[in-house]
C-alpha cells in the first residue's frame, strides 16, 4: 500500500508563485492598495541588500526622518531573506485571520517554508535557510520614525530577535 501523506501535504501547502507546472493568475480586485502606495517610511529607504555579504552601513534621510540600517560581519539581510521574513509575517495574518492568539514566537518547518515558495530542498537550501536567519538576526535598524504619541529620540530594532531550527 503506497504511503500518499507526504503527497498530500504537498498538495494542500499554497505556493506564493505557480509550481512549474501550474499556471496561476493573482487578481487584487478586492484589495485596498492606496494604503500600501503611500506609506513612505517603510518603502523607501534600503533595508535589503540585493546580494549576500554587504556590510555597508546605510543611513537614509528625508526631512526630519532618519533610518539607518547596519549589518553585522554576515552582511545585511537579503531579498532571499525578506522572503523568510514575509513567511514569518504570513504566518502570523493566517493566525489572526482564523481568530487564533498571535505571539512573538512564529513557528514553522523549513520544509513547507520550501514548498510554498517554490523553492528546490535539498541540504544546501536549509544551510541557507540558516544563513538567512543569522542575517535577518543580525540587522538592525535606528530610526527617529514612530507611530506613538510619545516623544523619543531614536529607537533600535532588528528584523527578527532569534531564531532556532530543531
Amino acid at each position: 500500500m503506497a504511503d500518499h501523506t507526504i503527497n498530500q501535504r504537498v498538495s494542500k501547502l499554497r505556493t506564493l508563485r505557480p509550481r512549474k507546472d501550474e499556471l496561476e493568475f493573482f487578481i487584487a480586485d478586492e484589495v485596498e492598495l492606496s494604503s500600501f502606495r503611500d506609506e513612505m517610511a517603510s518603502m523607501e529607504p534600503p533595508f535589503f541588500a540585493l546580494k549576500g555579504g554587504d556590510t555597508k552601513v546605510r543611513k537614509y534621510k528625508n526631512g526630519n526622518v532618519t533610518v539607518i540600517v547596519k549589518a553585522t560581519a554576515d552582511g545585511l539581510a537579503t531579498v532571499f531573506d525578506k522572503d523568510v521574513w514575509i513567511y514569518s509575517i504570513s504566518k502570523l495574518q493566517e493566525a489572526i485571520n482564523n481568530h487564533q492568539e498571535i505571539s512573538r514566537t512564529i513557528c514553522f518547518t523549513p520544509y513547507d517554508f520550501f514548498v510554498t515558495t517554490n523553492r528546490t530542498i535539498s541540504g544546501r537550501t536549509y544551510q541557507e535557510l540558516e544563513r538567512a536567519l543569522d542575517r535577518l538576526k543580525g540587522t538592525t535598524i535606528k530610526t527617529n520614525v514612530f507611530y506613538s504619541e510619545e516623544k523619543q529620540e531614536s529607537i533600535g530594532f532588528g528584523l527578527i530577535d532569534s531564531w532556532r531550527i530543531l
